[in-house]
């Protein structure tokens, strides 16, 4: 018999350890539920976001303020976000969101309210009279003054902060002086502009220095005043063959943009050069404002029609029906929402902007090529319908340089070796021409002709087998230092066992290797029988080759860079349909199939590993014919773009995770960043479309604990002044008219 002393202390264990146990269950407990609850909400999270797949380009009606009488007037104020809006002399607020805030009744005569920001108040006039009220944020009145006549319009200078009134033959410029309790005039300018023929609008030019203008639209012409002095500066007539009908100004190309009531819309420039034309509205324009984002802007017509207009690109963009001609509209810069007001109606309009000009080609963009070597930076490679081929730097959208090519020639394929400086075309008449970057435009230092109609290269590619790099970190020391071509002097310098292959389809059936010093085959091997070489991709980090022929079968190639016999096949497999497109990751290939006969237009992912196939639902699938497929290893997605006007991302299972719906024919798709990035071919130029605009939460959320190498923006290499005397008009406008957008 134990002791009672150790009795009672193994009695204490005993009860002190199911005491830590029971904390222990309860903790464990607890951490469990917390962690089921964390996935639970993340699971709900993702799946919420998953069932909104579509996104649509373009302009939508986000909300409508009703009220019950007429509206006068609509004011957005940025400090506040907030709207305010006028029925007579019943002011009210609204949130950015559209909720009411408040409402004040005008104790003064007023009707039109301008307010200033700087001094953050309204001043309150009616219009038609010449009294001016001072009043606060909520309406208390202040001081009245008095104009030297009738007050037709008024407007804030956020340039000065001044105020400025107009009226029949009389501009006044006021100050807010003595505290911001008063106004004071600081000039009075009188005009020759009276009731009878009173300006129709006016706009001001955003400037701080004593050459500020503001300009007005009268009759078919525009008369200008300088700011500062109150002096006439201009008076353009017979700009148009209709009057005048609206009327803005864009600051950073300081273009003044008119409009008529024939519809007619004209752009001109400082010189009053007019610089283009657009024209599309069936009636009168009745306002035109500034678009959010770009060198673009908004009309708005009598025909019931809200239009975008892009100044980089001379054309309508977008296009918006709406019910009844509106009576106001305004925007802000670098704001999604604004507005328009007709009737008792404010329309709050969001603008779902997916997708931004790029670069201006001014000829159809038929394929985008991004290089992947680890070394260097990445580029575009953009093959035009004009047989031109642009080397484009991404995160700028800058020609970095331009190989120019005889049109007539028809440009097939290219591929560019970017550590050599080296970039090869293959033309319709089976010509390989060799080119080098490292000027603007490209020296042409070989043509290599076509032997005969069967060995004639439907494809080119450049297999880029990297083993030595160690000169990874030296390379980016020395890229903020120097040009991207001395950059490539160096890798040359260095002894290396890297190697860089030059490979060819030909329509006989053939994959060969090509001596990119002579253009001689040492080698080649038979891969599609007769009916030709599709397309090529290679998968470096593997040591493959995967190629497609017109006999729908897709092979997959073991390369031995420094053998003599250089690849030799790994695995084949049938396809129903013929492979138009392919990329991979890592193990993962993906391919766009499409039939014209049975309307498919699918895009598939095979495991090279075990050869599995991953579909999905035939309602994912493109409406039309597909005209590129691309992949980003860094996120595991695939892209493909179709002439329906809509791009779609893929998940690494082949899951469809968002719908684009850009209105557009797309002819062209490619990623240029890691982190998702996309660049499209639309019309004739190269588009944008950022990650932030389309990835799911849950890709984003994986974005903010990985690491990306800081992207370097390329300056394009300056004109060969020599090479361009040499050349036609035809062709150095060819090669100037491509550059990046504002």
């Amino acid at each position: 018999m134990k002791p009672p002393d150790k009795m009672d202390t193994t009695e204490h264990q005993i009860f002190l350890q199911r005491k830590l146990m029971d904390v222990r269950k309860r903790a464990q407990y607890h951490w469990a539920f917390l962690r089921d609850s964390v996935k639970s909400v993340k699971k709900s999270v993702e799946e919420a976001d998953m069932r909104e797949l579509g996104i649509s380009h373009g302009i939508y009606r986000e909300r409508s303020l009703s009220h019950q009488q007429q509206i006068t007037q609509v004011l957005f104020i940025p400090e506040y976000k907030e709207y305010l809006t006028n029925e007579g002399q019943t002011f009210h607020f609204f949130d950015e969101d559209g909720h009411k805030k408040s409402s004040f009744q005008a104790t003064e005569n007023i009707n039109r309210v301008v307010f200033s920001s700087q001094t953050n108040q309204f001043v309150g006039y009616m219009q038609g009279q010449e009294h001016l009220y001072l009043m606060s944020k909520h309406f208390v009145p202040g001081t009245r003054s008095k104009a030297v006549g009738r007050i037709f319009m008024a407007a804030y200078n956020n340039s000065t902060g001044e105020l400025i009134t107009v009226g029949p033959h009389f501009i006044t410029f006021w100050m807010f002086r003595y505290g911001a309790r008063y106004l004071i005039p600081r000039k009075t300018t009188t005009t020759d502009f009276g009731e009878t023929n009173m300006f129709i609008t006016m706009v001001l030019e955003e400037a701080t220095d004593q050459t500020q203008k503001i300009y007005f639209a009268y009759e078919n012409g525009v008369v200008v005043y300088n700011i500062f002095s109150g002096t006439e500066v201009a008076h353009k007539k017979s700009l148009h063959s209709q009057p005048l009908t609206a009327m803005t100004f864009f600051n950073p190309y300081k273009y003044v943009i008119t409009a008529a009531r024939d519809g007619c819309i004209k752009v001109w420039d400082a010189d009053w050069k007019i610089r283009m034309v657009f024209v599309g509205h069936s009636e009168q324009v009745n306002f035109l404002k500034i678009y959010p984002h770009g060198p673009a802007f908004i009309s708005a017509s009598l025909d019931c029609t809200l239009r975008v207009w892009n100044m980089d690109t001379s054309d309508e963009i977008d296009k918006v029906l709406i019910d009844d001609p509106i009576e106001g509209i305004d925007t802000q810069m670098d704001n999604d929402i604004f507005y328009t007001f007709s009737s008792n109606r404010v329309d709050l309009w969001k603008l779902q902007h997916l997708y931004y000009i790029h670069t201006h080609i001014g000829y159809k963009v038929n394929s985008i090529k991004v290089t992947s070597h680890p070394l260097l930076p990445q580029r575009a490679v953009v093959l035009c319908r004009d047989s031109s081929i642009r080397i484009i730097c991404p995160p700028n959208g800058e020609v970095i340089t331009t190989m120019l090519l005889k049109q007539s020639e028809g440009l097939i394929d290219a591929a560019y070796a970017i550590a050599e400086d080296t970039i090869f075309a293959v033309m319709s008449n089976g010509d390989i021409v060799k080119g080098l970057t490292n000027k603007n435009p490209c020296d042409i230092v070989s043509r290599w002709k076509g032997s005969n109609s069967e060995g004639i290269c439907n494809c080119l590619l450049v297999y880029e087998y990297l083993v030595d790099l160690s000169g990874r970190s030296d390379i980016f020391t020395l890229a903020k230092h120097t040009a991207q071509r001395n950059k490539a002097k160096v890798l040359r310098g260095k002894p290396s066992k890297n190697r860089t292959l030059l490979l060819g389809g030909r329509k006989d059936g053939y994959i060969c290797l090509i001596d990119w010093l002579t253009g001689e085959v040492p080698f080649k091997v038979e891969a599609h029988g007769s009916k030709g070489v599709l397309s090529m991709v290679a998968n470096t980090k593997s040591d493959q080759l995967i190629s497609a022929g017109m006999d729908n079968i897709i092979k997959v190639w073991r390369v031995y860079p420094f053998a003599h016999e250089a690849f030799t096949p790994l695995m084949s497999f049938y396809c129903a349909q013929c492979p138009s497109f392919m990329t991979t990751i890592n193990i993962s290939l993906g391919i766009a199939f499409q039939d014209l006969a049975t309307a498919t237009f699918s895009v598939v992912l095979y495991s090279l590993a075990d050869r599995n196939r991953f579909d999905h639902k035939p309602d994912d699938d493109h409406m039309d014919r597909i005209t590129g497929l691309s992949s980003c290893p860094r996120m595991k997605l695939y892209a493909s773009s179709s002439i329906d006007g809509t791009v779609r991302i893929w998940s690494e299972n082949n899951t469809l995770i968002r719908l684009l719906c850009l209105n557009a024919a797309i002819h062209s798709i490619a990623f240029c960043s890691s982190q998702g990035d996309l660049l499209v071919g639309i019309d004739n130029h190269l588009y944008l479309i950022p990650h932030t605009k389309y990835l799911p939460k849950s890709y984003k959320r994986k974005q903010a604990c990985m690491k990306f190498l800081p992207v370097k923006a390329e300056q394009p290499l300056p004109y060969d002044e020599n090479k361009l005397s040499l050349m036609n008009k035809a062709d150095v406008m060819r090669l100037k008219n491509a550059h990046a957008s504002f």
